[in-house]
């Protein structure tokens, strides 16, 4: 089969991902898990502010899958969430993806 050619026409405005995000962590993530992480990094690339409630209503989900989504990256070690008393999410922060295997 012969390969593909691959063009570049993107604008300036883009979010970058990590290789060992795509190549370590994207495989075994469902599309809800897939769609917040990208989202958050979106969201912190552009510096805009977002509530749980506005990343639900712009994937059509529960707040309770954002959540889940959210806590399987933490679970991840690729986010950390700050809780309030009440329990209620206040604050992400995304780590630095690490390798878990050799490299492709």
């Amino acid at each position: 089969m012969a390969k593909l050619t691959i063009m570049d026409e993107t604008a300036a405005s883009v979010t970058v991902i990590s290789n060992i995000f795509i190549d370590e962590y994207m495989k075994d993530a469902n599309d809800a898990q897939l769609k917040v992480y990208l989202y958050v990094f979106r969201m912190l690339q552009s510096h805009t502010a977002f509530s749980m409630s506005d990343m639900a209503d712009h994937f059509n989900h529960t707040e309770r899958e954002v959540l889940r989504a959210l806590k399987y990256w933490e679970k991840q070690n690729l986010m950390a969430l700050s809780f309030d008393g009440s329990k209620n999410l206040i604050g992400i922060r995304l780590l630095d993806p690490q390798r878990k295997s050799a490299p492709i």
